[in-house]
């Protein structure tokens, strides 16, 4: 088993948290998640993974601390290929909250620091649902 091998590396409790998700063993896979943020503080991976478990639970105040940690690791050059994925958590994340100028704001500087389409599609529909709710106010 990949964890025996190498019971001190992120990566092999990312992918066992991986697997336990996939059969529905949440709270089995946010301990993976924990262990592998442990393990590994430095890894935007690893705390983006967290905050995307978290976000599912509806967990969103501790989903966005941790999509902020990891996003405060994009500069480092290990990390700098996560941009994507944390900027859509971000968003997913602010966008649940109706947090539009928030979600659209981390859309603009995930593109910005890396183009996605799957990103950019989402900053479009977050920025439709900003515009739609401003309407809706008036």
């Amino acid at each position: 088993m990949l964890i025996a091998a190498h019971p001190d590396a992120a990566e092999a409790w990312l992918v066992r948290a991986d697997a336990l998700q996939a059969l529905q063993r949440e709270s089995e896979a946010e301990a993976a998640l924990r262990e592998a943020v442990r393990l590994d503080a430095g890894s935007a991976a690893a705390w983006n993974a967290l905050a995307r478990l978290l976000h599912a639970q509806a967990r969103d105040r501790e989903a966005l601390a941790a999509a902020e940690a990891a996003h405060a690791l994009l500069d480092e050059p290990r990390n700098a290929r996560f941009a994507s994925a944390v900027a859509l958590t971000l968003v997913w994340i602010h966008r649940e909250a109706r947090r539009y100028r928030e979600a659209v704001a981390c859309a603009e500087e995930g593109l910005a620091r890396s183009p996605d389409a799957v990103l950019a599609q989402w900053a479009t529909d977050v920025q439709r649902e900003w515009d739609a709710s401003q309407r809706e106010e008036c």
